[in-house]
């Protein structure tokens, strides 16, 4: 394996998210099949496989502009 670099799962868990804003994000991701979320009792666990930067930042972009 020379000149090959693993990338490592990405995992955040997020606290006191609520289950509307939970349900808000599903609606958002889409089609993006790729990103995982697991909710339990207000912890979000968002999980996807190695990504580009640019659309990690999109996913933060959305969880921050949320409405509620």
């Amino acid at each position: 394996m020379t000149g090959a670099a693993l990338l490592s799962e990405q995992r955040i868990i997020l606290q006191n998210i609520t289950w509307d804003l939970f349900e808000s994000l599903l609606v958002a991701k889409a089609e993006d099949t790729s990103t995982r979320y697991a909710y339990d009792r207000g912890f979000l666990e968002i999980m996807s496989p190695p990504m580009p930067h640019e659309t990690t930042k999109r996913l933060i972009e959305k969880m921050i502009d949320y409405p509620g």
